[in-house]
C-alpha cells in the first residue's frame, strides 16, 4: 500500500492525480528492477557506462554546459560516475579541465594508463577534492549507490560544485521501452523519478535551473 501526498493546502482533483502518478511510478519503479534479470537488453552496455556515453554526447554535454551555465573552455568538470574515463577524455579533447570520479573498481580498472591521472576512483561520499573545486558536476553515480548514501552522495557534489549538477542518473519516468532495449538498469540501486530526484537535490541546497 502505497500513501503519498500531503495536501492540507491543496485538497483538490489536480493533488489527487499527483498522488496517484507519484504512487504508479513507484511501483512501475519496483517491477522493472525485479524483473531487470529476466529482460534481455543492450549487451553493449555491461557495466552500464557504454549506453550513457552514447546518449550523452561529448558535444552535447559541452554545448549543454554552455548554454545552462555559460561554461568556457578551460573550465573545471567533474564527471561523477565517470566508468573507464570516455567521457572525461572526449571533454578534455573538447577543451574542458574535465575530471572524472569512479566509484566501482572493477569498472574504473579499464581506464587507459595516460588518462589515470584525471579518472580517480574512491568514494563517492568522501571526494578527495576541495570545496567548490569545480564549475559543474556531471552525475552519473546516484542512481547506482544503495538508498542510505544516496544523501551523503548528493551532499557531497553539492560540496565540491560551484555552479551546479546534471543529473545523469537513470530516472524511473523514462520510456521502458528506451530502458529494456538499452538495458540501463544495470548497476543500478535506487531508482527514483526526475521529481523524486529533484527534491532531494533541492534538500541538499540546489536550485531548478
Amino acid at each position: 500500500i502505497f500513501v503519498v501526498g500531503d495536501y492540507i493546502f491543496d485538497a483538490t482533483l489536480n493533488g489527487v492525480l499527483d498522488s496517484a502518478d507519484a504512487a504508479t511510478e513507484m511501483i512501475l519503479a519496483d517491477v522493472l528492477l525485479r524483473r531487470r534479470g529476466l529482460v534481455e537488453g543492450d549487451r553493449r552496455n555491461p557495466d552500464g557506462t557504454e549506453v550513457w556515453q552514447e546518449l550523452f554526447e561529448p558535444n552535447f554535454l559541452a554545448d549543454m554546459l554552455t548554454a545552462v551555465w555559460d561554461v568556457e573552455t578551460g573550465a573545471r568538470v567533474l564527471v561523477a560516475g565517470s566508468g573507464a574515463g570516455a567521457a572525461v577524455a572526449a571533454l578534455r579533447a573538447r577543451g574542458l579541465d574535465a575530471y572524472g570520479f569512479e566509484a566501482d573498481a572493477g569498472v574504473h580498472a579499464g581506464t587507459p594508463l595516460d588518462l589515470r591521472p584525471f579518472n580517480l576512483t574512491g568514494d563517492l561520499a568522501n571526494l578527495p577534492f576541495e570545496d567548490g573545486a569545480f564549475d559543474v558536476v556531471l552525475e552519473a553515480c546516484l542512481c547506482q549507490a544503495p538508498r542510505g548514501r544516496v544523501d551523503a552522495i548528493a551532499s557531497e557534489l553539492r560540496r565540491v560544485t560551484r555552479a551546479g549538477v546534471f543529473l545523469g542518473s537513470v530516472v524511473s519516468d523514462l520510456a521502458l521501452e528506451l530502458i529494456e532495449r538499452h538495458n540501463l538498469l544495470v548497476r543500478v540501486e535506487t531508482f527514483m523519478s526526475r521529481w523524486e530526484w529533484s527534491e532531494l537535490l533541492l534538500a541538499h541546497g540546489f536550485d531548478l535551473a
